[in-house]
């Protein structure tokens, strides 16, 4: 006889469960200064594929933003490819590569920032496993 649903408890629930892997991750982080943003901890959730996209609000006259990845949260690596300017990539273009190794902690970091008559960016960044 099939059990009901009101007979299956938490356990059997968990049990019954398929795990899905490592899920991609993703953040966002408005910037008004040039500097350090939050370092995102996904723990034994490495990614390997990373994307970024700078979307200006109002008319920012120019940013430098990277993209630095780690294993310790304390050593960091900037991967070159994701380097986003102004001038360069423009406002809302998504730059993605592979580097050579996953990583277990991300942040973005703003290296110049002028606004002009703009407010801030926004630094989207997404990994994906």
């Amino acid at each position: 006889m099939a059990k009901r649903i009101r007979d299956l408890t938490p356990e059997v629930l968990r049990r019954a469960l398929v795990p899905l892997g490592p899920l991609p991750q993703r953040t966002s982080e408005e910037f008004t200064a040039s500097g350090d943003g939050l370092v995102m901890d996904l723990g034994l959730n490495a990614c390997r594929d990373w994307s970024v996209c700078v979307v200006e609000n109002g008319t920012v006259t120019s940013w430098d933003v990277r993209f630095e990845y780690s294993l310790d949260a304390v050593n960091w690596t900037e991967i070159s490819d994701l380097t986003h300017t102004r001038a360069i990539t423009g406002d809302g273009v998504v730059k993605g590569t592979t580097p050579a190794y996953p990583a277990t902690h991300f942040r973005p970091r703003v290296d110049e920032l002028t606004l002009g008559g703009g407010t801030n960016i926004t630094v989207y960044i997404l990994g994906m496993p």
